[in-house]
């Protein structure tokens, strides 16, 4: 009977050590994306001079997306919405959000602009995004050179 105790004892702490271990590698892997994503969006909107209604930039952003296999859920970018900062504009369908500031006006019309860029790590598990879906360690964020915009 001692014997039947100690190999409970022994599989549990073995199957609990697996679920740490894959736990740790499935954030890896979704930090991974949520990171590539960021920082092709941020070259994107580089390309395409800060001008996030382009048709073509939202065709590669959507590709992009599809892509790497990037889905966050929608709870990461509800708590950033609900948050008192509310100059973020979030494209839902696709899982990130952009806010950009102005930093100077030069004397020939011309402003430079940075945008700053989130994406969210997907945590699919309930009681982890209610516990830390706040934190902003399941967010990668990133800011653009500086843009020049022409008017």
């Amino acid at each position: 009977m001692k014997d039947s105790f100690g190999s409970v004892f022994n599989l549990t702490l073995l199957f609990a050590f697996i679920l740490v271990v894959s736990g740790f590698v499935l954030f890896g892997v979704n930090y991974y994306k949520a990171f590539q994503v960021k920082n092709n969006l941020l070259t994107l909107i580089e390309k395409y001079e800060g001008n996030v209604n382009n048709d073509k930039f939202k065709e590669k952003v959507e590709s992009l997306v599809n892509r790497v296999g990037y889905h966050p859920g929608q709870s990461a970018i509800a708590s950033l919405q609900n948050k008192s900062e509310n100059y973020w504009t979030c494209i839902d369908e696709e899982g990130w959000c952009y806010s950009y500031i102005n930093k100077s006006r030069w004397k020939d019309g011309q402003e430079t602009r940075y945008y700053d860029v989130v994406t969210f790590v997907s945590t699919d598990i309930p009681l982890v995004n209610r516990i830390m879906g706040a934190f902003k360690f399941f967010q990668v964020t990133g800011r653009t050179k500086p843009i020049i915009i022409r008017k």
